[in-house]
Order: C-alpha cells, then sequence, then structure tokens
C-alpha cells in the first residue's frame, strides 16, 4: 500500500479543484469504504472509471484494489501478504476506519458520495485527458451519464428516471449525448496547453455531426456497466415497486428506489405501511363466508399473486 511514496498497486495522479477539502473528503471516504467493504451498494453505477480521481494515496490504492477484485477486509490482508508487502500501523488505522465507516453506509449515502464526485471541475479534467476518437466520445457519455443508462439488445437504451429503468422513448440518449458533446468545449477550456486546447476544441466541433454523435451511441452501448441482457431485468420476483420505494416482500421492509435492483415495472400507488383496507377485508369475510381457514388461504394465495415467484405451481379451482 501506499506509505512513503511506495504503493503495491501503481495508481495514478488525480485532480481535484472542485470540492471543498471536507466535502471531498467525506465523498471519498464513503466511496472508498464502499467499494472494498459493501461492494453491494455499487450496483447500479456502471464502470467506476471516475474512481481514478480519487487524491488521497488510501483512496487510489483502495480503487486499485478494487479493480483487482479485492472485496473484504481478509481479501486486503491476503492480497498485501502476497505482494511481500505490509501494512504499517497508520495505514491500518485507516483501513480499520474505512471498515468502521462501510457498517454504517446506507445507499444514499453513496449517492451524495458519487454526485459529489461528478462535479465537473473533476470530471471535465479527466475527460480532457481521453483519446479524441470516437470511443473516447463514448467513454466521455459513460462518465458523465452512464450511471442513468442501461443497453439491452433487445430493448434497446434504457434510462433511470428516479424510480426504475424505462425504455427511451423520448429521445433522452441522444440529449446526453449531445449535452456530452457540448461539454468537450469546457474540456477544452481546462486543457494544460495551447495546442491541446485547440485540439479539444476542433474535435468538439467534429464531434458535433449527426455521424459522429451515432458513433458515440454505438461504441457506447457495449462498455462495461452499460449493457445488460433481458434475464437480468426484473429478475427478483420478491421486489415490488411503488411510487415511493420498493417493498421487499420477503421482509415487508420499504426501502429507496436503486439502479442495482434493475427495476422496469412501476406501480402507480405509494406504500403505506399503516394503512388499512376495509374494502378488502369486507371481500375476504364475505367471499369466504367467515370461514377462516378458507380467508387464511385465500389471502395467502393472493400474496403469492404479489410476487413474481412461481415455485408453488398454485392452480386454484373456485
Amino acid at each position: 500500500m501506499a506509505q512513503d511514496g511506495h504503493s503495491i498497486v501503481q495508481t495514478s495522479n488525480a485532480f481535484n479543484p472542485g470540492l471543498s477539502a471536507q466535502d471531498s473528503g467525506d465523498a471519498q471516504c464513503d466511496l472508498a469504504a464502499a467499494m472494498l467493504f459493501r461492494p453491494e451498494l455499487l450496483d447500479g453505477y456502471g464502470d467506476l472509471v471516475w474512481a481514478e480521481l480519487f487524491t488521497e494515496p488510501i483512496h487510489r490504492d483502495v480503487a486499485s484494489l478494487f479493480k483487482l477484485g479485492v472485496r473484504s477486509s481478509e481479501q486486503v490482508q491476503q492480497t498485501i501478504r502476497a505482494s511481500g508487502d505490509y501494512i504499517p500501523g497508520l495505514l491500518a488505522d485507516e483501513f480499520l476506519g474505512l471498515e468502521d465507516l462501510a457498517i454504517t453506509l446506507r445507499h444514499d449515502h453513496l449517492e451524495r458520495a458519487v454526485t459529489a464526485l461528478r462535479t465537473d471541475d473533476h470530471i471535465t479534467y479527466h475527460l480532457s485527458q481521453l483519446p479524441l476518437t470516437d470511443y473516447g466520445n463514448a467513454q466521455r457519455l459513460v462518465v458523465r451519464h452512464g450511471h442513468d443508462l442501461r443497453y439491452a439488445k433487445a430493448l434497446g437504451w434504457l434510462q433511470w428516471d428516479g424510480r426504475r429503468w424505462r425504455r427511451d422513448d423520448t429521445g433522452e440518449v441522444e440529449r446526453r449525448v449531445k449535452h456530452t458533446v457540448r461539454r468537450i468545449y469546457e474540456e477544452a477550456a481546462a486543457a494544460d496547453d495551447d495546442e491541446k486546447r485547440m485540439s479539444l476544441s476542433d474535435w468538439a466541433q467534429t464531434s458535433e455531426s449527426a455521424h459522429r454523435m451515432q458513433k458515440m451511441r454505438e461504441v457506447a452501448w457495449s462498455e462495461p456497466g452499460i449493457t445488460v441482457t433481458p434475464d437480468q431485468l426484473d429478475a427478483d420476483p420478491w421486489l415490488f415497486n411503488v411510487l415511493n420505494g420498493t417493498i421487499d416482500l420477503r421482509t415487508g421492509e420499504l426501502r429507496e428506489h436503486r439502479r442495482g435492483d434493475l427495476i422496469t415495472k412501476l406501480a402507480p400507488v405509494e406504500y403505506d405501511a399503516e394503512a388499512t383496507c376495509p374494502t378488502f377485508d369486507r371481500f375476504i369475510v364475505e367471499t369466504t363466508c367467515g370461514r377462516e381457514d378458507v380467508a387464511a388461504y385465500l389471502q395467502q394465495f393472493l400474496g403469492i399473486c404479489l410476487t413474481g415467484d412461481i415455485s408453488e405451481q398454485v392452480l386454484p379451482v373456485w
């Protein structure tokens, strides 16, 4: 790990002018803690190329370990032992601190951290280093908007609307492509020298052509974290999506909408755990003529219908 300029994994330099030190530090700590110790929270954010924007050596090392597939405290120790290196006391404390932080992390914490690290100054400088090619433009689109875009060959482009992944039938992807192209001019303004500034400015103008924007989309769909298959969508039969969150039907818990659930469906109602259902209760009583055993069976059957699970293989005959 990084100590006195040494690192077991080569890490890149970073540029971090946009956030206050406190905001940037909190965001980087939250993301680093999730990367190693709560990777399930990262579902839905696509390829974490922007993890290279970490400024602290400890966080850059975390990003490097994440790319190697390290996902737990035990794997951190194993990787370091395998490298012939060791964790000095100070660095060990930092890792323990990240692990402690991970215990209390919530999805909304990570949402704020990701938003903070995607600030203009961070992203613009990073993207100005990408090649001036169709593939470079595809990477620009993924970095700026990839967390809100998915592509399934059978369905085309999907966009995250804050509650679910919905098929893009309004040109949202086109608008994000245009936005990405226009931001190349800002990359030019952030360039280190006049020659690079001129090259980026020329490329921005070239990229405004319909052909170049079409190529951006065509190349971007196959990028890591963008492509999904139809069987990945709505795959958990026990998640029921409503306006104010997603209900886990196994526990009855209502939680926030998550990109990583890959849900495309939405019931247009809000869930209220304290709500009563007098009409339904009356229906149960009247339909079963007061027979408690039949009422229990009917309620169970209707509950099964609420899920996408077909393991019961029930064929009711009334």
